[in-house]
């Protein structure tokens, strides 16, 4: 796993996954940072996974937005939306992969985190 992020408004934010594969077919390559507030917000572009070419390549993109909370118990609620879907069944295959796949990040995440 490797990451290229450059933490500024269009700066780069890319996160590789597959790194076996050649360029352009290892993970969140492409992406960038839309905004971010320190400590509160991180908004980015994000891409398709390779198996799914057709939105992988599509000129629109979704994004995410990722928003920290700190609690009164001085911890973080960290709330993650994938957002900017467009219709049609293939859009459909890729969101039905992301409610999965986020949704095994963020339990990744709480675990490494206690």
């Amino acid at each position: 796993m490797d990451n290229r992020i450059d933490l500024q408004p269009f700066g780069r934010y890319e996160i590789l996954f597959l790194m076996d594969n050649p360029e352009g077919l290892q993970g969140g390559e492409g992406n960038v940072v839309l905004s971010f507030l320190p400590c509160k917000m991180l908004s980015f572009t994000w891409n398709a996974p390779p198996d799914f070419p057709l939105i992988r390549n599509h000129e629109h993109k979704t994004w995410v937005v990722v928003e920290f909370e700190e609690t009164p118990d001085n911890t973080t609620t960290l709330t993650l939306s994938h957002l900017g879907w467009l219709k049609g069944d293939e859009w459909d295959q890729v969101f039905n992969y992301f409610d999965q796949a986020w949704s095994r990040v963020m339990m990744s995440l709480e675990e490494s985190c206690q």
